[in-house]
């Protein structure tokens, strides 16, 4: 028996070996050969594994070990040679892969200095009757008095008593997730003589996971949020439009996200962790603390604009404020934002849902005013294009509209706006009609 990788060892061995070659002087190779002499008496019977090795190379792969190889192997199986295990108490490493299991054990061999732990390297594929019959040969050909460990990678093995001989007069304890940390306890505890049930007692107290996230140190990237109550799309366009806007050199990412999220308070910790966040823009406040917000009609109408500036500082210089200013003029014209952010013609919505905000300003006799009116235009071009593709926001609590005078809004706001259902063959559900309540009382 031999620890480690021998097998996989000697592979990379011979098969690199025949691309090379060498020539040894006449007194070299008597060196070598009197070398090999010394090993072959030392120990025969690596000498006749180490033989049958040659006779393996040279049938299987047309190759002829000569002294140095010989020497080589000698060398190597030494130093990989398995001690006998005097412990009662035997130990099993059971993980699949090609040599996860081999490697674990070779690695707490070594560090004690003897070989305490045993291995068994699984493919993949393997069924657990055929480790079960790896165990049974390796039970059948090993002296255990007090117990058996299988320490196994996967939790679909602790099934493989049922494919264990039942003849065994010892106990057999399994442990689960296999790790490093582990092996070496139960190593530990094998050399110091220890009763399989307190080695299980050891593993159970002593190997307890335990979890942590590590954050950057470094200085956190600068963010604007861009969000929108009808979804990530839109909020993708106004993200696209400011990135359109932002001077190349400027250190800021600008990142899309629903609202839903934003108002995670666990998202909103990594969000901080990770970012500066400078703003979020957009159709609906998610109420960011220290992250000031600038809404979309406001960005349109230049309303906040030196609100946005305060906040650029933080990453951009006057001279490119300045720049950002002129090309958020540029993209954020109301007509370029509705190309943008949906697929109607701008002039052709614009004026028709001038017409439904006419109606509402005539049966309210509520003057409807320049920043409301952006909201609506933005808001009811996305509403127009949710419902030509058969998209609407299906959530709202009606329960809002309570008292009198807010259900006199909605009535009129249903009666004005359905001139949106004619003109486009759509039928507005009342939770769309809720968030148009919305904008107009927030802002009456």
């Amino acid at each position: 028996k031999f620890m480690g990788n021998a097998a996989l060892v000697l592979s990379y061995y011979f098969y690199n070996r025949e691309r090379s070659n060498w020539h040894l002087k006449n007194s070299e190779e008597q060196i070598l050969v009197q070398i090999i002499d010394s090993f072959r008496k030392e120990d025969l019977e690596l000498e006749n594994i180490i033989n049958d090795m040659k006779l393996i190379t040279n049938k299987a792969m047309n190759f002829y070990m000569d002294t140095v190889d010989e020497l080589f192997v000698h060398l190597y199986l030494r130093s990989v040679r398995k001690a006998a295990n005097a412990q009662n108490i035997r130990c099993i490493i059971l993980s699949h892969g090609y040599s996860t299991a081999s490697s674990i054990a070779s690695v707490i061999n070594n560090m004690l200095g003897e070989h305490v732990l045993d291995a068994i390297d699984m493919p993949l594929d393997i069924d657990v009757q055929e480790i079960g019959n790896k165990i049974n040969s390796y039970i059948k050909n090993r002296s255990i008095n007090n117990g058996l460990i299988l320490m196994v990678d996967m939790g679909s093995l602790e099934g493989i008593q049922e494919f264990i001989n039942n003849e065994v007069d010892f106990p057999i304890g399994i442990v689960n997730n296999v790790s490093t940390q582990s092996a070496l306890l139960v190593a530990d505890d094998i050399r110091q003589c220890k009763d399989i049930n307190k080695i299980m007692d050891d593993i159970r107290s002593k190997i307890i996971p335990s979890t942590q996230v590590i954050y950057p140190k470094e200085i956190k990237k600068n963010l604007i949020i861009t969000c929108c109550f009808t979804g990530i799309g839109t909020a993708n366009n106004v993200k696209n439009l400011l990135l359109d806007s932002m001077p190349e050199e400027v250190d800021c990412d600008i990142q899309a996200f629903e609202i839903e999220r934003l108002k995670d308070e666990e998202q909103t910790d990594i969000f901080n962790k990770l970012y500066n966040i400078l703003a979020v823009v957009g159709t609906i406040d998610p109420g960011l603390p220290k992250a000031p917000y600038i809404s979309l009609e406001s960005v349109i109408s230049g309303n906040e604009i030196d609100k946005f500036n305060d906040a650029l500082q933080a990453c951009m210089t006057d001279e490119q404020i300045l720049s950002f200013n002129d090309q958020l003029i540029h993209n954020f014209s109301l007509e370029r934002v509705i190309n943008s952010i949906t697929i109607l013609d701008a002039h052709l919505v614009m004026d028709n849902i001038d017409r439904a905000i006419k109606s509402y300003s005539d049966l309210s006799e509520q003057i409807i005013g320049n920043v409301t009116r952006m909201s609506l235009y933005v808001h009811i071009s996305c509403l127009i294009e949710r419902l030509i593709r058969n998209e609407p926001i299906t959530t709202y609590d009606l329960s809002v509209i309570g008292d009198t005078n807010a259900k006199q809004t909605f009535k009129w706001i249903k009666e004005a706006f359905s001139v949106i259902e004619k003109i486009y063959s759509v039928e507005i559900p009342e939770s769309e009609y809720g968030y148009i309540f919305d904008i107009i009382r927030a802002n009456a």
